[in-house]
């Protein structure tokens, strides 16, 4: 790839396959009763630092912030329905977010302004998107549900390829935790 040339980018981490299965189970029985563009199950993740377009002579530098953060493994809990009606998004999100979680994403963006990139100056907030383009929201927002709880044992550099009907994800590199 020549320097010119830029990728959409971003740290992530995904559920393992029985959260997985939860959450597909969880999207059949919220399917028919709300209108929206439900994300495939192989794309279900948690967004840690979204990075937008990066060119490609920027990668190494990517990837050499991301294998000097340390951090244990870790569980979250994804056990509340979210929708944030001004931009049609319905998720989920962790009551309380592990602070694993959120000491791996300051290290992430503390290296990548280092560097830097010019990243979102918005507060963290956990998330993992069920369905975007929502149109209707159930009455029940912001509620509590069955705990859909998973191990993190590593992040990923993700690479987003925007297509019409949806974007089609594709992990780059991955670094382990412990």
């Amino acid at each position: 790839m020549s320097e010119g040339v830029s990728r959409r980018l971003f740290f992530a981490i995904w559920p393992d396959q029985a959260a997985l299965q939860q959450l597909v189970n969880l999207r059949d029985s919220l399917e028919s009763s709300i209108r929206g563009r439900w994300i495939l199950p192989v794309d279900l993740h948690v967004t840690l630092v979204f990075l937008g377009q990066v060119t490609s002579d920027r990668l190494q530098i990517l990837e050499t912030i991301a294998s000097e953060v340390r951090g244990e493994p870790f569980f979250i809990s994804l056990d509340q329905l979210s929708g944030w009606r001004s931009v049609g998004v319905l998720c989920l999100t962790p009551r309380q977010s592990p602070k694993s979680l959120g000491s791996l994403v300051q290290r992430l963006v503390s290296g990548l302004g280092e560097a830097g990139f010019v990243l979102d100056k918005r507060t963290f907030r956990p998330h993992l998107t069920l369905a975007r383009q929502v149109k209707s929201f159930p009455a029940r927002l912001d509620h509590r549900l069955e705990p859909i709880r998973f191990e993190v044992r590593a992040f990923h550099l993700v690479q987003s390829r925007p297509s019409v009907s949806a974007s089609a994800y594709e992990t780059i590199v991955s670094w382990s935790l412990g």
